[in-house]
């Protein structure tokens, strides 16, 4: 195989593998949201914050209708949005 050849492989599946960790990660997230165990509920009521990383614009509101009640234990952070072509972009956290 040539060089430019495996060149494309090694980003393509560096590319990949990045976006199925992100899936995952944002996955369990979502999980945490809209499923929280009672141990995570406690630690909630007790003032600590869940930071969910990586959620879809829509669970974000869809879990300030249904979790309003814990929105005061939440925080987003790299709140992805949909973008042209169907793929998602992460908002800008940074000024």
């Amino acid at each position: 195989m040539n060089t430019s050849k495996l060149a494309a492989i090694a980003v393509l599946s560096t590319f990949l593998s990045g976006t199925v960790q992100a899936a995952v990660a944002s996955e369990w997230d979502r999980k945490l949201l809209f499923g929280p165990s009672s141990a995570l509920l406690e630690r909630e009521e007790a003032g600590n914050v869940t930071i969910y990383d990586g959620v879809l614009a829509s669970d974000v509101d869809r879990a300030m209708d249904e979790q309003f009640d814990r929105v005061e234990s939440m925080m987003f952070v790299r709140t992805l949005y949909p973008a042209e072509g169907g793929a998602y972009e992460a908002e800008e956290d940074c000024d």
